[in-house]
């Protein structure tokens, strides 16, 4: 449900934080891209999923291609 709201800057820095601390949600973020990103812009996208990879989520290249369709 919060992911509607992700494109206010207070909201978004807090779900990247929590991508940080809690590897299962930086999975399910670059697992499922779409779902959670849609709603900001490709530079957001970018950092998000770049947070992710680093947290325990699959890799960068990986997830943007998805994120793309592809």
């Amino acid at each position: 449900m919060f992911e509607n709201y992700l494109g206010q800057p207070a909201i978004f820095e807090a779900f990247c934080g929590m991508m940080v601390r809690h590897e299962v949600l930086a999975l399910e973020v670059s697992a499922n891209p779409a779902l959670y990103l849609l709603q900001v812009d490709e530079a957001h996208q970018r950092f998000a999923l770049q947070e992710a990879a680093a947290n325990g989520g699959i890799p960068f290249d990986q997830a943007w291609k998805t994120l793309q369709g592809g």
